[in-house]
Formats: structure tokens, sequence, C-alpha cells
């Protein structure tokens, strides 16, 4: 893939971080891009994957950035962005059966090629690991899996920040050969910073780009860059090669006495660069996107079988482990034994009420203090993928959230199941099913909630506090601790907006249902009616005894159930969307592309660049975005041409 870039530039918060550049890739060509810590390399490289706003334009085969070319850029950070609970094989068939198809012959071949090409077949089955863990693969061997993931894709231009970082010097030479025979099919352009690259490894890059402090040194064949100082009269130590002296030049400040680059010589090498942007054409108007390009490889039910398969390896890793098993059981003997055979009887309808409040108040703490970080957990990943074009967002939301909940109802169901019957809730089976329904529909509900928190994207800090409050708010304006009708009446709506309060009225009504009767104090113990409890009647056989549906009018439990079921499928939809609203909002620049932000140039002609947030909303610009330079400026545009 050819990409051609024209005064691209980063400023965030009013610094430059990145001075105005513009320059090309050609297929079948390696450039290197070098350069202290902070010189701007990241950045320039998240400007060609359109993760970052920008001033300039930036194009690919003459197209403008879309989702669709998302499948044709390889990207690896500095940072290895894995799984850690799955192992090798697991992290390379996902990409693999998403492009191939599942299980088929190519797709089981192709990642044996790659994991051939980088020496990972020995740890094939090993699980990745978090750093600092026990069972774990090295730090090199990380990052050659995250190479190997790209290469699977067969990209049309592959971007590498740091790609040898943390690797021995021939395994960093392996990986540098990988990506030289991606070029050498001609259909690939790479881009890669690299840092003190060896000898051999320097020798493999068509290009160079040298970076300091967001300004262009140099541009252009990687073998002509020493020529080009030591004609100024900066000699290289023989004892060097010719990377380390290039670094140390770039690295050795003007202040410091060893310093290898004169104020003088820098700004004759930026005036060079200038003089070579201004010889650069504009770019054409931009043509169509590539032929043969889709947004997603993998057709929409791949993405969910795929997607699903993965998730149900990690949530099974979660659910099912020796911790999750104790709390789970030692919580339901507590409530258990709480409540332990109560009586069929009217001095326990209150103790009953209380039953349904635990039952239900159990499976709403859980799924909602449980699921505000489940967007946070691998989210460099979910970016990551989404970046790729591997699958599309609804296809993660829906396999993630709503495919998987049977694996996660499974606790539930054991809880509700001990609960209920040790506890003599209702000896009716008709009555456990409908408690078990209620108590599933309970927790999908509040997981609802919890997950539009988590889409939010605030703060764990924050979201852990804002589920406290709506946590405590559901539990006491339940109707249990407090008479609702005793509320101001500015204050009488709020319970109608708790529904919580809904799904424990619907509990009660399960447990105490109207044909039930609960047997009163006996005869000799009152032997007056007036002596009797609210409700209770007497009954042809001389006995005192109250039906379940005036022990829930004494209490003031009268919401209707059918209102109090559309009320809890209706909180489970509308929460259920906003999660995926707020989540496509949150990612939409890393579905997207962050895009350059352009307008008419400053009235100085000075090329500049206004403050440009990053795809996950670091920096603020203001309304106006980053400035468009002016072909006037474009003398003053550090070139970046390879």
């Amino acid at each position: 893939m050819d990409v051609q870039w024209r005064h691209v530039a980063v400023a965030v918060r009013g610094k430059q971080i990145l001075e105005p550049c513009s320059g090309q890739l050609q297929k079948g060509r390696m450039t290197a891009l070098m350069g202290p810590s902070g010189s701007g390399k990241s950045t320039l490289l998240n400007c060609l994957r359109e993760v970052v706003k920008h001033s300039g334009e930036v194009r690919y085969d003459g197209a403008r950035f879309c989702p669709e070319l998302r499948q044709a850029i390889g990207f690896t950070e500095q940072d290895d962005v894995v799984i850690p609970q799955l192992t090798v094989r697991q992290s390379l068939r996902f990409l693999s059966d998403l492009r191939f198809g599942v299980g088929t012959e190519e797709s089981v071949a192709r990642v044996e090629e790659v994991m051939a090409k980088l020496r990972l077949v020995r740890i094939a089955d090993s699980v990745i690991g978090e750093a600092g863990a026990g069972q774990r693969i090295s730090g090199g061997e990380r990052r050659r899996l995250c190479i190997a993931r790209e290469l699977l894709a067969e990209p049309r231009l592959l971007i590498c920040d740091e790609p040898t970082s943390g690797l021995d010097s021939t395994m960093a030479d392996q990986v540098v050969a990988s990506m030289r025979d991606l070029c050498n099919s001609g259909k690939v352009s790479v881009i890669a910073s690299i840092h003190q690259p060896s000898t051999n490894i320097f020798e493999r890059f068509d290009d160079l780009i040298l970076l300091r402090e967001g300004q262009v040194l140099y541009s252009g064949p990687a073998q002509s860059a020493e020529a080009l100082f030591t004609s100024r009269g900066i000699a290289r130590n023989p004892s060097q090669s010719v990377s380390e002296f290039l670094m140390e030049i770039l690295v050795l400040g003007e202040a410091e006495e060893a310093c290898r680059l004169p104020p003088e010589t820098r700004q004759e090498l930026v005036a060079r660069v200038r003089e070579q942007a201004a010889a650069l054409k504009p770019l054409p108007p931009p043509s169509p996107v590539l032929g043969g390009l889709r947004a997603y490889d993998a057709p929409f039910s791949r993405q969910l079988s795929v997607l699903t398969r993965r998730q149900r390896v990690l949530l099974a890793g979660q659910v099912f482990t020796k911790v999750s098993t104790m709390q789970n059981i030692g919580l339901m003997l507590v409530a258990a034994l709480l409540w332990v055979q109560l009586a069929l009887t009217e001095q326990e309808v209150v103790s009953r009420w209380g039953l349904c409040l635990w039952m239900l108040g159990t499976w709403m703490f859980f799924p909602l203090f449980g699921s505000i970080g489940t967007f946070a957990a691998n989210r460099n990943v979910l970016e990551k993928e989404l970046g790729m074009g591997c699958y599309s967002l609804m296809a993660f939301y829906i396999s993630r959230t709503i495919l998987l909940i049977p694996i996660e109802l499974a606790w539930p169901a054991v809880w509700t199941t001990g609960v209920f019957w040790i506890s003599n809730a209702n000896p009716d089976p008709l009555a456990f099913v409908c408690a078990l329904a209620l108590v599933f529909l309970s927790f999908c509900v509040f997981q609802g909630i919890g997950l539009a928190i988590s889409a939010s994207a605030m703060p764990p800090s924050y979201a852990s506090t804002v589920s406290m409050i709506m946590i405590t708010f559901f539990f006491g304006w339940s109707g249990f601790f407090a008479d609702m009708s005793h509320l101001p009446a500015w204050l009488g709506w709020l319970p109608q907006l708790n529904a919580f309060k809904y799904g424990v009225e619907l509990m009660v009504r399960i447990l105490l249902p109207d044909d039930m009767s609960l047997p009163c104090a006996a005869a000799e113990e009152a032997a007056a009616a007036a002596a009797m409890p609210e409700g209770c009647l007497l009954l042809e056989d001389g006995s005192w005894a109250l039906s379940g549906g005036a022990a829930r009018k004494r209490h003031k439990i009268t919401a209707d159930p059918l209102v109090s079921i559309l009320v809890l499928i209706g909180t489970l939809l509308v929460f259920r969307c906003l999660a995926f609203l707020l989540l496509r909002r949150d990612l939409h620049a890393v579905v997207h592309g962050a895009g350059s932000a352009q307008s008419l140039p400053a009235s100085s002609g000075e090329p500049q660049a206004e403050d440009a947030p990053s795809a996950n909303g670091e920096g603020a610009g203001d309304s106006e975005g980053a400035r468009k330079l002016s072909p006037e400026a474009a003398s003053q545009d550090a070139h970046c041409s390879v």
C-alpha cells in the first residue's frame, strides 16, 4: 500500500508534539523511524493509523481513511496487547478463524505457519499470563506473539511501534526479517520505530526518518544518512555502528558538552527538510476506497460464534473457581439458615417479605456491582481488535452481554434453589419456577444498569460511587424499611422509579399467592375477634387464617403483577440499549478513526495545529480543531518523504 501524508501535525493543550511534516511510504519498502523518547515517533505512527486527531491529510493508495481500510492496516504497540488468560494458540486461532473460517484447514495451517516463523511452536499451548504471574510466557515471547497476530491478517500496511523491544538480538533480527519478507512481496509497506538497531537490522531498512523534539531532521535512504552528517563535520567513531552514531547525534542535547549537533547545523538540516517539503506535489482529489476491502472479513454470524467461544473460555475461568464456589455456597447457607424452615403462619409474613428482599437484593447487588468493570477489563484488546476491523462492536456486545448469560446464571440458579427449599419459602413447585425466573430477570436487569455505568467510561472510583448510591436507593426505597405512603407529596413519585421495588413486590406475590391460607393465633390464645391480627378471618372449622392477598394488602404491597413485569422488562431494555450506545460513543474514534481536523489557516500564515485529543479522549481541542496549512506554509513543513 502506498501511503502519502501532507502537513500532518499534532498539538496537545498548546504544546506542539509533532511539527508539520509530509511524506510517503511506498509498496515493498521498509522505513525506520528513529529518535529519542518524546521525539514524536509514536505520534506520527498514530497519525498514520488515524487514531489521533491531527491537522493535514493522509491518503492510502489515494483514498481517505474509512472503516474498510482497517483490514489492510496492521499495527503493533509498544505494550503487548493480548488476553493473558488464553494460550498462545488460542490467541492466534481466534483471529485466524475470523478470517479463514472456524476450524478450516486454511485457518489451522495459517496459525501453524506463523507460529513456526516466529518460533512460537514450543509455547503454543502455554497460557500467556500476566507480568509477575507464576505461569506466563516471557516478555520476548509476548512480543513475538503480538507480531504474529498482525502477520495473520496479511496487512498491506504494517505499522510497528518498537517491534524489537524486549527481544534478544537474534530474535529481533528474525522479527525484522519477517517484516522484510512481507515487503519483498511488493504489496506491503512497513514503517517501524526502532531503538538502537543492530547493524544487520539497520541494513534491512530501505528508508529512514530521524525525529527530534517533534521535528524531522532527515528523511531519505537509510544508507545515505551517515554521509549527510559526516559532510557537515560530524564524524563517526570507528567503534560505533551507523545506528549508534545517528542516535548519539539525536539524543545528546545542544546544551551538553558532548553535543554533536550544534544549533546552526540543526537549523541547516531543518531548512533542508523544508525545501524538500516545498517541492512535494499537493495531494490529488481522493480516490474511491480500495477494491476488495470490506468492513469485516467475517460475516456477522461467524463473528458471534468466534467471540462467544472466546468469551466463554474467559468467563468460565472467572465463574467456576474455588473462590467463587466458596463465596456462593457460603452466601447461600447464610441466607438459608437465617430463614430455615419458615412456618406457613401469619406470624411469618414479615419474615417472608424479608426473604423476598434478600433473594432479589443479592442478585441485584452482585450483577450490578460486578459488571461495572466489564468493558474496562481487556479494554486495550477490544480497542486493538476493533481498530483492526476483526469484528463489529455489535457482535462483541451481543456475545459478551447476552449470549453468555446462561453461564452467568449458573450461580444464581444454585443459590436460589438452595435458599428457596431450605427456607420453605413456598412448597409449590410452580412457585419455585416463578421465583427462579424472577431472580434471572432481576439479574439481567441490574447487570444492564452496571453495564451502562461501565460503558460510560467514568473513572473506576466514580463508577463504584455511583453504583453504591444506586444500590442504597434500591434497598432503602423498596418499601420494606419505611412506609412510602408517609413521604411528602413532592417525593411521592420517587419510589415509582425503583425497579427493585417492583421486583420485590412481585416476589412477595409469588411466595404469598392469593389462595395461600396462613393460620393466625389459636382461638384459645385470642378469644375475641378484635384481638386477631388485621386481615385474619374466621373459618368454618372455627380457626382463624390470613390469605396471601390479605397479607400483601396489610403491608401495602398492591402493585399489579403485569405492571411489575413490564417495568422490569422495560428497565432491562432501556439500560441494555443505553450501555451499547454509550460504548459506541466511547469507541467511535477507534472504529471510524479520529480523522484530521482542518479549518482555514491562521491569518499570520504560520503553520499551526490546535489541541488534538487522541482517540481515548485525552487532550482537548477547541471547537475549530486543528488548522490546515496554507500552500504558502508548505515551505515551513518538516518533510518526512521517503
